[in-house]
């Protein structure tokens, strides 16, 4: 604004130019609103995979109520405990980590004054009863993570891209890849780990305009490692990023790391007598089978993620224009040398193929990630010429509508989990291209 005109900013604000900007503003607003609440409802469909996760909302419950881990309330002691409980001291402890049952804490302590009026029972009698009959509530939490991450997902692609173009990004993660699938499905560790790092890589985008907040992104960022160890690949990246692009802030983004590192290696002292837990301990490699396992992850019939989510194939395309650019090419270029570090990750491991799931369960991981990759194609498609946007907006409708179709079908059908009995019997059935998993029940 000119100061000589005479005007100040609330009759700018009054003027045309400014109430165009705040109806852009509603807009925005109603847009993210109504993204969070169909992906929220969309993902809360009927069908639960609640394996792993059987007792974390127990878990949950005792944070609550009495302040500790153990599920000495909830389990009896002579009782055979399901798999991913032990005795340790005494007590009874879940074996996994515990970031997804203090993330869904603040769930359970809003939810439970009324869940008598819901269900009939109160929601601790229901889980000594069974874990199973709070499968909803998982499904619900998993199910509102989802869609706070496909928001904030949505509000990072819009730092470069018109709302429409954001919209897509948002909605291929959402309905293309496991998080429709896996994450959403119960409370894996996948869905509160994606949540986790999407709100760190939010807080490193918005640190373009206002680098202070780069330091507060080690918060989720160190709080994912406490979800599942395979977030050590983001946070030693994300933290090269910081270093790179934020070097001012880097000692407080470290010391808000190490902060929660400290409470997080107290707590295990605890409990376990040493900084890390069991579950935190290196994994058996995977000496015989590693080019099988590089290649079944991106390419095998039966975890393959580019056959689940062939739409990712673009990113792979989108990846190679980011580094080339200049205007995001640290970011970008961060961003694939997480998708690459996991991919190589996953591969080393005996256990590549993901025990009982759909697909390609173990990249749930690093889909912000990879679908982010999306971006500079979609930059670069929005400058071309319409005779070369069209046929690549054709191509990104198919290879979208195919993922989403079969990861809807994974999410619904419980038809596609007989598959996995066959591939305990015979684990060369991964790349049995003539009985493929998202085809089971149809």
């Amino acid at each position: 604004m000119n100061p000589s005109d005479g005007r100040d900013a609330s009759s700018v604000e009054r003027s045309p130019r400014g109430a165009a900007r705040r109806w852009r503003r509603w807009l925005e607003a109603a847009v993210v609103v109504a993204l969070f609440a169909v992906v929220a409802v969309t993902h809360y469909i009927p069908r639960s995979t609640v394996f792993d996760s059987l007792y974390i909302l127990n878990v949950s419950m005792s944070i609550i109520h009495e302040g500790d881990l153990d599920l000495d309330e909830y389990v009896e002691a002579a009782s055979p405990l399901h798999y991913s409980l032990e005795r340790r001291g005494g007590h009874v402890y879940s074996v996994y980590p515990i970031g997804t049952p203090l993330l869904a804490a603040p769930f359970v302590w809003a939810i439970e004054p009324v869940y008598p009026r819901l269900m009939g029972a109160t929601l601790g009698d229901d889980l000594r009863r069974g874990p199973m009959r709070a499968e909803g509530l998982q499904r619900l939490i998993a199910s509102i993570l989802t869609a706070a991450a496909t928001v904030i997902l949505y509000l990072i692609a819009r730092a470069r891209l018109s709302a429409p173009w954001s919209l897509i990004v948002g909605l291929v993660f959402a309905y293309c890849t496991p998080m429709y699938s896996t994450a959403s499905r119960a409370l894996w560790q996948h869905g509160p780990l994606v949540f986790t790092l999407t709100c760190a890589l939010g807080l490193l985008v918005a640190a373009e305009r206002r680098p202070w907040l780069a330091q507060f992104a080690a918060l989720p960022l160190a709080f994912s490692y406490l979800v599942r160890p395979t977030a050590a690949i983001p946070i030693v990246v994300l933290s090269v990023l910081v270093l790179i692009r934020h070097r001012r802030w880097f000692l407080p983004f470290a010391a808000w790391g190490l902060a929660v590192a400290a409470a997080f290696a107290w707590l295990n002292l605890r409990i376990y007598g040493s900084v890390l837990p069991p579950y935190y301990r290196p994994a058996d490699p995977n000496q015989s089978e590693m080019v099988q396992a590089l290649a079944g992850t991106l390419v095998s019939p039966g975890r393959g993620v580019l056959i689940f989510s062939p739409v990712l194939v673009l990113s792979i395309v989108g990846a190679v224009w980011g580094i080339r650019s200049r205007g995001h090419r640290a970011f970008d270029g961060a961003v694939a040398a997480v998708v690459v570090l996991h991919w190589l990750l996953v591969a080393s491991w005996w256990g590549w193929r993901g025990g009982w799931c759909f697909g390609p369960r173990l990249f749930t991981d690093v889909m912000p990630f990879f679908v982010l990759l999306l971006v500079p194609l979609l930059e670069r498609l929005r400058r071309a010429p319409l005779r070369r946007r069209l046929p690549a907006i054709g191509a990104l409708a198919v290879l979208a509508l195919v993922s989403f179709l079969i990861h809807a079908h994974g999410a619904s059908s419980a038809a596609v989990w007989d598959w996995n009995r066959a591939m305990d019997a015979d684990a060369a059935k991964v790349w049995d291209w003539g009985d493929l998993q998202f085809l089971r029940g149809l």
